[in-house]
């Protein structure tokens, strides 16, 4: 009778763990990133009634007769499917599609997440938004990850500028214009600290046919042509050479360096019948800018957009995986940490090896399948109402008992 007792009570308390653990999936149904849980039963330790016997010459065996004392949760068994990913159309948003945990840290411990859902705090670290610890990275083709591995992202720090080294024309040179007539361009390029200074081409028809000689002024300084200042088109209209090579010796420099060494590239030019088009495509060059936005991309490296159109590698998100993922601690708000049962964390590159790239934009949604969850609390439900009846039907034959002793 006793048994039966302990029984029951194992069996409600079994079941109410149980039904905690489908209670907290149901709750977390729309918590980003979070894994459900499932409780798994074991029985407890059987008492023997009565031993094994062994076969004898005139007798046989009789096998063991034992009695079970109730049951207890073994395990409570996280599942780390994948969520849904959810299109939240944001930059700082990423989800990883495949294997492996973002790592974040409080400043001495790492924890993994699933939770991609990143921000930038004032003091321009990178950050996760639901619990603020620090989003950890490393530099491009490292797999080195410690509590120091942060990364920055300064909104409105000041990029380096470029300096042109490629002035690109386009357009038609009019085959039909008598010799010693010019054809103007003007164009704007950067010296190494991102000053800008006015380019003057003159394009001018030359006795020889199908010739035109390239010169160049600037107020800031003297434009030279290094080598032929010739530029020979054939019988159909196309360029002979792709490129000559300019020098602007700037007379004023101001820390800059003062020769302005480019290519003019001429490739994309045409000289046929035709009113003349001639004019500046392109040049390279840029000025200074600031950090307007950031981007992840697919490998995890975190692009810095400036606004002069520079991108620039700010670090790149590092994903960990591990040989034994269930052996993961559960340590609340979506983050998991390494145990002794786990191994630790193998941190990758997003999309390498086993590593699932990154979807920028994206958010996983939790895995709780709530028509599971819903059909578990049932049979949950109905396994507390059977052990209860265990402990009253027990309680009337402990009864029955008293009042045949009276």
């Amino acid at each position: 009778m006793t048994t039966a007792l302990q029984a029951g009570v194992s069996g409600m308390l079994a079941h109410q763990t149980r039904m905690d653990a489908v209670g907290n999936n149901i709750a977390n149904a729309n918590t980003i990133g979070f894994k459900s849980s499932t409780a798994e039963f074991s029985d407890l330790l059987n008492q023997t009634i009565h031993p094994a016997t062994p076969t004898t010459a005139t007798r046989g065996g009789t096998n063991p007769s034992t009695m079970g004392s109730g049951v207890t949760v073994s395990s409570l068994n996280t599942n780390y499917a994948q969520g849904t990913l959810q299109d939240t159309g944001r930059n700082l948003d990423v989800a990883i599609e495949g294997n492996g945990f973002l790592s974040v840290t409080d400043g001495s411990n790492i924890f993994m997440t699933r939770n991609g859902s990143l921000g930038i705090d004032s003091d321009g670290s990178l950050v996760q938004l639901a619990t603020k610890l620090r989003v950890l990275a490393t530099a491009p083709g490292s797999s080195t990850v410690t509590p120091a591995s942060t990364v920055k992202v300064p909104v409105g720090a000041a990029s380096l500028a470029r300096a042109t080294s490629n002035v690109t024309l386009g357009g038609n040179l009019d085959s039909r214009i008598p010799a010693g007539q010019s054809q103007p361009i003007t164009a704007t390029v950067y010296d190494s600290l991102g000053a800008a200074h006015s380019l003057s081409l003159s394009l001018t028809k030359s006795a020889t046919s199908n010739t035109w000689t390239v010169s160049g002024s600037s107020p800031d300084g003297a434009v030279s042509v290094n080598g032929s200042a010739n530029l020979t088109f054939d019988a159909t209209g196309a360029p002979q050479l792709s490129k000559l090579p300019l020098t602007l010796s700037l007379t004023g420099a101001g820390g800059a360096t003062s020769s302005l060494n480019f290519d003019l590239n001429v490739g994309g030019m045409t000289q046929v019948a035709k009113n003349a088009s001639a004019s500046l495509a392109s040049q390279d060059g840029l000025a200074p800018g600031t950090l307007t936005s950031v981007t992840i991309r697919e490998n995890g490296e975190i692009a810095g957009v400036f606004s002069n159109g520079l991108t620039k590698s700010l670090g790149q998100l590092a994903t960990a995986t591990f040989a034994n993922t269930d052996g993961l601690e559960n340590v609340g708000n979506t983050l998991f940490r390494a145990s002794v049962n786990s191994g630790e964390a193998v941190f990758n590159a997003p999309g390498n090896g086993s590593h699932g790239a990154l979807r920028s934009g994206f958010l996983e949604g939790s895995n709780v399948d709530l028509t599971r969850e819903f059909t578990d609390m049932i049979v949950t439900q109905r396994g507390y109402q059977a052990n209860s009846r265990v402990i009253s039907t027990s309680d009337q034959m402990l009864q029955e008992l008293m009042q045949i002793i009276r």
